[in-house]
């Protein structure tokens, strides 16, 4: 393969002191070399070795589509310099320079051809990685735009945890950054292979973005991890990210079809209110999830930056390699994410311990269900769940964790008023005994609460309200009188429970949007 002139010279300078300019052209690809003669024609693209005795006296004046290096042992003066010519200070002859040459195309061309084995082979991308490894001596990834794993190769595992393995912590903390990361969205699109600093994983890395209708779709990354990057290398990761979109075309391709898995089996139950339950329960049995197990869903609600980053792909296989027995998928909106605690013999807290970092760090907000047996409850498991992370962002938006016990009442409070008010539902005679409160400045409202919270009784009523017993009896009276009832009867004091707490929801919502 031809390489470029910046490359050749960083594999030079492993042997040999060179004197080279500092502007070296990059985009000058350069073939095999030959010895220069004095009045040879010259050969476009071509490197020329130039022997001591046939030195030219005007550097310059030699062909600028050509690259020459100078064999000598004195130090050149810096006025000889020319972009297409570089000075060797060595005692060994032209030849053995000719053959160091060689030998530094003979690699680039073994590998080329290894790559070129594997695409014509159907090879998979994990085998062009590790094939590239001895060329680049840096780790090298292929991820999706949505910051999933293709293919890795990371020689030294102790090294940051292998940062960029699914499972690893460090993974989903090196993308919560990335997906904030204003320069790191300004190269989404980028062309070429362009450097990106090391402020976020610690490394810096030479990229390529790969792309499928003029949209990057995947990204080569070459992190500096194990040995600084050589001068030129970005051609040869251009070749490499070139053979990869091949790969990934040809699997696209294939379009071979996917067996059914736990993700179709609950996205169906999710999705079909039609579906039939007993199909889904043996589907779900076949696969080891057993209608005795428990289960508990959880919905994440994902932030834009996760929707603009398409980070959600990359959450779900954080998730599922974090619980073992777990089913993590996008529906609608939310991501849904159904554990077996049976199997995993977790409890719902040990769960919700295990991600309330990752959830907070994310930017995530989570709704839990309860905890429930069978395959019958699963889609009213995330009814629930979704109630809890909704209910509970009204109440307390500054939470990112909802579990649907805390939130049981004012739910019930919503779904009463769902179709009515509040004031339409409750307890007729609650109304008049609000508007005498509202008028004479009397407390019955709040009297007859207290007296319903403490069971009736009406000793511990009155302490509460710091009032005498025989004051709180005599206002016990009116209120009996107000709302022609003794207070006797179970159904009632249920309904007048129900309407008070209404009544307080009402209140509380009238106040918010003042």
């Amino acid at each position: 393969m031809n390489i470029n002139a910046s490359l050749l010279i960083s594999n030079l300078q492993k042997k040999y002191a060179l004197t080279c300019p500092d502007d070296m052209p990059k985009h000058l690809f350069l073939k095999r070399p030959f010895f220069y003669e004095m009045g040879m024609e010259f050969k476009k693209f071509h490197i020329y070795i130039v022997k001591p005795e046939e030195m030219p006296d005007t550097p310059s004046a030699l062909p600028s589509s050509c690259f020459f290096l100078f064999v000598q042992s004195a130090k050149t003066p810096a006025a000889a310099q020319q972009k297409n010519n570089c000075f060797i200070h060595t005692q060994e002859s032209p030849s053995h320079i000719f053959n160091s040459v060689q030998t530094i195309f003979d690699f680039y061309d073994h590998w080329e051809q290894t790559l070129v084995n594997i695409g014509l082979n159907e090879g998979s991308i994990q085998s062009l990685l590790n094939a590239s490894y001895p060329v680049f001596k840096n780790p090298l990834h292929v991820m999706g735009m949505d910051f999933s794993i293709i293919a890795s190769t990371d020689t030294d595992e102790s090294s940051q945890e292998s940062f960029l393995s699914a499972d690893s912590q460090n993974y989903i903390e090196y993308i919560t950054a990335l997906k904030q990361d204003s320069l790191f969205n300004s190269v989404r699109e980028k062309d070429g292979a362009f450097l990106f600093p090391g402020h976020i994983s610690g490394f810096r890395s030479l990229n390529v973005n790969i792309k499928r209708f003029s949209k990057t779709t995947h990204r080569l990354s070459l992190f500096e991890q194990e040995q600084p990057f050589l001068d030129g290398m970005e051609s040869l990761l251009e070749f490499l990210a070139a053979l990869i979109k091949s790969a990934l075309l040809r699997n696209a391709s294939k379009g071979s079809s996917k067996d059914k898995s736990l993700h179709s089996i609950f996205l169906s139950a999710l999705s079909d209110r039609t579906a039939d339950y007993i199909v889904i329960s043996q589907s779900l049995t076949s696969m080891g999830w057993l209608s005795s197990h428990k289960y508990l869903c959880i919905v994440l609600q994902v932030t834009y930056v996760d929707q603009q980053n398409l980070t959600s792909n990359a959450i779900c296989n954080y998730l599922e390699n974090l619980f073992s027995y777990s089913c993590v998928f996008q529906f609608k909106e939310y991501l849904v994410a159904y554990i077996n605690l049976t199997k995993s013999e977790y409890e719902i807290e040990d769960v919700s311990d295990r991600i309330i970092y990752f959830i907070r760090d994310s930017f995530l907000k989570a709704g839990y269900s309860r905890a429930m047996h069978g395959h019958l409850n699963l889609r009213r498991q995330y009814i629930q769940a979704c109630a809890a992370l909704e209910v509970g962002s009204q109440k307390n938006p500054f939470l990112w964790s909802h579990h649907f016990n805390t939130i049981a009442m004012p739910f019930i409070y919503q779904q009463a008023t769902k179709k009515l008010p509040g004031y339409m539902i409750c307890h007729e005679k609650l109304l008049a005994l609000l508007e005498i409160d509202r008028m004479q400045k009397t407390e019955y409202i709040k009297t007859l609460s207290v007296y319903l919270d403490h069971n009736l009784n009406a000793v511990q009523s009155a302490k509460a309200l710091f009032i005498h017993r025989s004051t709180f009896l005599y206002r016990l009276d009116k209120i009996k009188d107000i709302l022609e009832t003794d207070l006797d009867d179970p159904e009632e004091l249920m309904y007048l429970m129900l309407s008070l707490r209404i009544m307080a929801q009402d209140e509380t919502e009238d106040s918010e949007e003042k």
